[in-house]
């Protein structure tokens, strides 16, 4: 796995980082992350695209990890506000 980092700051202070991972020097997917502060928290706004196929025995583990992904982040301490998650064949 290769990562390519790139990181803005915005006026506001606002931060933005992407990640763009490759493996085997074939693209696997691109992370887009915005940090800003908002009150007394911090607030990440998470992009993520896949850049390959995956065969068709992965659509079950695809659901199950959606099933439980809201639970492991909740147990790991992140409140979770808002998410809209799609998978497409």
């Amino acid at each position: 796995m290769a990562v390519r980092t790139r990181t803005d700051t915005a006026a506001d202070g606002e931060r933005r980082v992407e990640l763009e991972l490759t493996a085997d020097d074939r693209p696997w997917a691109t992370y887009t992350a915005t940090v800003s502060g908002e009150g007394d928290g911090t607030v990440v706004d998470v992009e993520y695209e896949s850049n390959r196929r995956f065969g068709v025995r992965r659509v079950p583990q695809q659901f199950v990890a959606e099933r439980y992904r809201g639970d492991v982040l909740t147990a790991q301490g992140y409140t979770v506000v808002e998410r809209d998650a799609k998978f497409g064949l």
